[in-house]
């Protein structure tokens, strides 16, 4: 049976339009999440397997798609196995630093966000290799908070949609991003949320 086909150009256009992609880890923040008018994806960073079959449901309800951190989720295997269980289970995609996950969940019609560590200019350089090479949905680069000449350039670079994340705290570091060439920003501060471009 073929996997569900999804429009890539779409849910980018979709993630864009929401500007700021809500990053929960506790249950509080995932209630929050849900309940925004304009936001169709929440990310879930940390959690297990019980929970996770509960916020699916929920986010379902709520008319979100959850995308989740497959190499935090304790309980689901780092493996073929558990990409197919987390399809099964209903989630929408996965973000990942592992170049065999992504591949499992595109098989499994997963989106997928590959996520970067920009430490260093060698981590740059390997970063950008690894993501043309992998060719996920989208890549998330972290931290958010580096000189915007750096996202210009991987994107160039890459030629991929990107999400930023981590230190991102206030609207004008959002904005400055997205100036930067980022479709969006993934946070975890709850103010930051009401944040929409479209």
């Amino acid at each position: 049976m073929q996997p569900p086909s999804i429009d890539t150009e779409n849910v980018i256009g979709e993630m864009r339009a929401q500007g700021v992609i809500p990053a929960v880890r506790t249950s509080a923040q995932f209630e929050s999440a849900i309940s925004l008018p304009k936001a169709p994806f929440v990310i879930l960073l940390k959690g297990d397997l019980q929970g996770m079959q509960r916020w699916i449901g929920r986010a379902r309800k709520s008319g979100k798609e959850l995308l989740v951190h497959a190499d935090l989720i304790a309980g689901v295997g780092k493996d073929e196995s558990g990409m197919q269980f987390l399809s099964e289970l209903g989630v929408f995609g996965i973000l990942t630093t592992r170049s065999q996950l992504l591949r499992s969940a595109r098989k499994r019609g997963l989106f997928t966000i590959q996520r970067f560590f920009l430490i260093d200019s060698e981590a740059f350089t390997s970063s950008v290799e690894q993501a043309k090479k992998d060719q996920a949905d989208m890549v998330e680069l972290l931290p958010g908070v580096l000189p915007s000449s750096i996202y210009r350039d991987f994107k160039e670079k890459v030629g991929l949609p990107f999400l930023c994340g981590g230190f991102v705290k206030t609207i004008q570091d959002t904005e400055e991003l997205i100036e930067a060439g980022a479709t969006g920003v993934t946070s975890s501060h709850s103010d930051l949320w009401q944040y929409h471009l479209g």
